[in-house]
C-alpha cells in the first residue's frame, strides 16, 4: 500500500513539474516592459517611476475619430483641414468635412510608393515591377497625370520645392539624381554614383539628402548624408543591426538592435550622427513624427523640432519575441498602441490617445493643425486625435 502511495506521489510530482514547465513564463517573457511610458522624463533611466501625481496615468484628449472610409496609401493635410489621399489602388481623393470626392479614378497596378510634395500640390507615384519601375506625377490643381521619363528604385520630394531626388540602380551601381518637376526644360542632374543596392532616400533639409540601407535583425546597415551643393558624402550611422531611422530637419530618430535580434535601443540623434538622448521606451521610428519649433536641450541645441509624437506598443512581447524591424515591415507583426507627445525641451509627456478598448496600430503619423493624423494598419484607414 505504501509503495502505491509513493508511486502516486511521484506521478503527481512529475505531472506538476511538466505542466509548470509549459505554463510558467520563460526567461524571454519576464522582465520590465520595454515601453515605459508614461513618465515625466522620457530621457530618464529605464524603469524610472512617474512622478506626475497621477499614478502614471496621463489623461488623454477625448477627440478621436475616423477621417474617411477610404483605404490610405498616403495623405496630405491642408491648412483648412481638408485632406488629399491616395488609395492603395492608385485612386486619388479629397476629403472635406467628412465627405470624399474622387480627384482621379485611374487605377494603378503594383503601386510601390506614393508621396505628396511639400505643399500638397503634386503627387508622385512609383509603380510597376521591380525590374522595370515607372513614375508618374499627378497635379492636384489640374487633376491630370504626367509620366516622368525616369525609372527609380526610390524617390523623394524636396522639403521646400518641387524638385525630386531619385535613385536608380543597375548592375550593383546606384545613382542619385535630381529633377525639377513642372519645368519642361529641366533635365536630370546626377549627384552621386556608388556601388550599393537596396537603398532608400530621405530628404529632411533642403541641402541634405540621406541614403539609408535597409535594416534587418540579422545584418548590419548604415546611413549616409549627401550635400546637394558640394556633393560631399559622409557617414552618419554605421553598421547597426536592426537599423531603422527617420529624419526631419536637423534631427533623427534611430533604432538599433542587439545580438538577439529582438528589441533594441531608440535614440535621438543630430544630423551628424551624434546621440543627443537615449529614450527610455521602445517603438519604431516609422511610428513617430517630429513637429514644432526649435528648442534647447540639456545636452545642447535641438534646432528643428519641439515635439516628438509616437505610437508606442502597449505590451512588451511584440518587440521582445520578434525580429525587429523585419517582422513589422513585412506585416508579420501588428501592435496595439498608445500615443504620446514628448516635449523635447523639458522632457514632459502628454497622452494623446490611451484608450485600451481600441485596437490601433499607428504609423505614418503627421502632426498638423493641432491634431495628430495617422493610418491604422489594422484597416489601412486614416484617423485623427486631438493633440494636447
Amino acid at each position: 500500500m505504501n509503495k502505491v502511495r509513493l508511486i502516486v506521489v511521484l506521478v503527481a510530482t512529475i505531472l506538476a513539474l511538466t505542466v509548470g514547465y509549459f505554463l510558467w513564463p520563460s526567461a524571454d517573457e519576464v522582465g520590465p516592459p520595454l515601453v515605459r511610458l508614461p513618465t515625466t522624463d522620457p530621457f530618464a533611466a529605464p524603469g524610472a517611476s512617474p512622478d506626475n501625481g497621477t499614478g502614471g496615468q496621463l489623461p488623454a484628449p477625448e477627440s478621436f475619430g475616423l477621417v474617411a472610409e477610404n483605404s490610405v496609401a498616403n495623405f496630405f493635410v491642408n491648412p483648412d483641414n481638408s485632406i488629399f489621399l491616395v488609395q492603395p489602388d492608385g485612386q486619388v481623393a479629397e476629403v472635406r468635412e467628412g465627405k470624399s470626392t474622387v480627384l482621379s479614378s485611374s487605377l494603378i497596378a503594383n503601386l510601390r510608393k506614393a508621396i505628396f510634395s511639400y505643399d500638397g500640390k503634386m503627387l508622385l507615384v512609383l509603380f510597376g515591377e521591380k525590374n522595370s519601375p515607372q513614375a508618374s506625377v499627378f497635379e492636384i490643381g489640374t487633376r491630370s497625370w504626367s509620366p516622368i521619363a525616369i525609372y527609380p528604385e526610390d524617390a523623394v520630394w524636396s522639403p521646400s520645392t518641387h524638385e525630386l531626388a531619385y535613385l536608380t540602380e543597375k548592375g550593383g551601381v546606384a545613382t542619385v539624381s535630381l529633377l525639377l518637376v513642372g519645368d519642361q526644360k529641366a533635365k536630370p542632374r546626377d549627384l552621386l554614383t556608388l556601388h550599393a543596392f537596396d537603398l532608400t532616400l530621405q530628404w529632411p533639409q533642403s541641402q541634405q539628402i540621406f541614403l539609408l540601407e535597409k535594416g534587418s535583425s540579422v545584418s548590419q546597415a548604415s546611413a549616409w548624408k549627401l550635400d546637394v551643393k558640394t556633393k560631399e558624402f559622409v557617414p552618419v550611422v554605421l553598421d547597426k543591426v536592426g537599423f531603422q531611422s527617420a529624419w526631419s530637419g536637423d534631427l533623427g530618430l534611430v533604432l538599433s538592435g542587439n545580438e538577439t535580434g529582438r528589441g533594441g535601443t531608440l535614440v535621438l540623434s543630430d544630423n551628424k550622427g551624434t546621440v543627443l538622448r537615449e529614450l527610455n521606451f521602445l517603438t519604431l521610428p516609422i511610428k513617430c513624427t517630429f513637429s514644432g519649433s526649435s528648442v534647447q536641450a540639456a545636452t545642447g541645441t535641438i534646432p528643428t523640432a519641439g515635439y516628438l509624437d509616437c505610437a508606442t506598443p502597449r505590451g512588451e512581447k511584440a518587440f521582445r519575441l520578434n525580429p525587429i524591424p523585419d517582422a513589422y515591415e513585412r506585416m508579420a507583426l501588428f501592435t496595439t498602441d498608445d500615443f504620446y507627445r514628448i516635449n523635447l525641451n523639458d522632457g514632459t509627456i502628454s497622452a494623446i490617445l490611451t484608450d485600451s478598448s481600441r485596437d490601433v496600430d499607428g504609423f505614418m503619423l503627421r502632426a498638423v493643425n493641432g491634431r495628430l493624423f495617422f493610418v491604422n494598419r489594422y484597416d489601412q484607414k486614416l484617423y485623427t486625435a486631438l493633440l494636447p
